[in-house]
């Protein structure tokens, strides 16, 4: 799992120096979480509101999500170093194609607790998780 994200991480930040545009079906609301190569689903933790700051992200285009986020550190601007759990203001899903489903930002471990919804191909302000979140999920509709 710390190869995945090491990765994902890797190809987001290096999407954001190169600085390509994602497929015009699923635009991100911040250009440091982009869909890239094959992935189909990337999910990103921001250290600020309004998508700003450090970033973190996942592909899970194989995966459903992270139980625990402990040992996750934030890259790239403010909160860079900082750990992911209990610390991200807001977050965005991205999804290929359709814009269907969302995911799901926890307040606990192991998706449990208060949620915050972030829908597919839209970005958001954590409310119930707001620097305390522990976990993420995506659904399908």
């Amino acid at each position: 799992m710390r190869l995945r994200y090491l990765l994902a991480s890797t190809v987001l930040a290096g999407a954001a120096v190169i600085g390509q545009a994602p497929s015009a079906q699923a635009a991100p609301p911040s250009p440091r979480c982009l869909l890239h190569g094959s992935a189909t689903r990337a999910f990103c933790y921001f250290y600020n509101s309004g998508q700003q700051g450090g970033v973190a992200g996942w592909d899970l285009t194989y995966a459903d999500g992270v139980g625990n986020l402990a040992g996750f550190e934030f890259a790239l601007g403010a909160g860079a170093g900082l750990p992911v759990k209990n610390n991200a203001a807001s977050a965005t899903y991205q999804v290929a194609g359709s814009c269907t489903g969302y995911a799901l930002s926890y307040y606990l471990s192991n998706f449990a607790g208060p949620a915050d919804f972030i829908f597919a191909c839209t970005g958001d302000n954590l409310v119930e998780t707001y620097n305390q979140n522990a976990s993420f999920k995506r659904w399908t509709s």
